[in-house]
């Protein structure tokens, strides 16, 4: 039966990256996941999870007193129900990881990267003019996959060329398993260079730098790296180096660069975002509960 179960797990998410509209398969299949969880024992807990618990509760208690300060309702509820979704995934995650261990965070981040590569290459396939279904994997001459927006897209790949580098440095993996998170990686990463998120390209540096901080933290030394390893890490830098320097003879590409990377990085729409944060600031220190799920958006005609 706790197999069946983790074949589920897989299976929801490979469909991470299917969200063309909502609920998406893979909300209806979280859902079920924790249903079929806690009725069969697919989901455990431990006297560490009470503090998640006990935020979380907390952060769902003062959504639900704020309603009554919002201006529209509707909005509100709808803004409340995905958080709390959102909340309530995180536990059945964490339960998961709690009931199945080392075996459930493999079955999970497999499911994971196959969905994101996947939706990678295809995008980047379009992107190229090398498949049809522009229409569908790009927005604004930017690859999407099947999510409403590039800049969900490149987040998503973050995860997983992290997930490739440290798999990558296992010593022991086989030629043919090292062959495919080279891929993985290549594929991956090139799908956050194409997303052309200022904020994406930030989060991965950041990401893969706290993660060889972590190992070094951890008693990784430069000295002990394994050969293969390094190998591949070299090899990987410099498919991605040429791959970069093909890409950035396309003139669609440099321009898209120009427009990332001019003007010190800022767009002149940042102004706006940061002008609504300085009044959501302001508002804060007025309305000390806040103004209710999802207002932004209402009160400051900006999300």
């Amino acid at each position: 039966l706790m197999s069946a179960f983790l074949v589920l797990l897989w299976g929801v998410m490979v469909t991470g990256t299917y969200l063309v509209r909502e609920p998406a398969p893979f909300d209806l299949g979280i859902v079920l996941l924790g249903g079929v969880g806690l009725f069969a024992g697919g989901l455990a807990f431990s006297r560490a999870h009470r503090l998640l618990f006990l935020l979380m509760g907390a952060f769902l208690t003062v959504n639900i007193l704020c309603l009554q300060f919002a201006a529209d309702r509707q909005v509100a509820q709808g803004y409340l129900a995905i958080t709390a979704y959102l909340a309530l995934s995180s536990v059945c995650f964490a339960g998961i990881l709690s009931r199945f261990g080392t075996a459930g965070w493999s079955v999970l981040m497999s499911g994971y990267a196959v969905s994101g590569v996947v939706s990678s290459v295809l995008s980047v396939l379009a992107y190229c003019g090398m498949l049809g279904f522009g229409d569908q994997l790009l927005l604004f001459g930017r690859p999407k996959g099947w999510f409403k927006d590039p800049n969900v897209f490149g987040p998503y790949l973050v995860l997983i060329v992290v997930y490739a580098v440290a798999r990558l440095e296992r010593p022991r993996a086989r030629l043919a398993a090292t062959g495919l998170w080279v891929v993985t990686l290549l594929a991956a990463a090139l799908g956050v260079c194409l997303a052309f998120s200022r904020a994406c390209w930030i989060n991965c540096a950041v990401s893969v730098a706290v993660y060889f901080g972590l190992r070094l933290i951890h008693g990784w030394r430069f000295g002990g790296i394994n050969r293969r390893f390094f190998r591949v890490l070299v090899f990987t830098t410099v498919a991605l180096a040429v791959t970069a320097a093909a890409l950035l003879s396309n003139s669609s590409i440099q321009h898209m660069l120009e427009i990332r990377l001019g003007q010190g990085g800022l767009q002149d729409y940042d102004a706006v975002r940061f002008y609504t944060h300085d009044l959501a600031w302001q508002a804060a220190g007025k309305e000390a509960l806040g103004l209710g799920p999802g207002q932004s958006e209402v009160i400051f005609a900006y999300s």
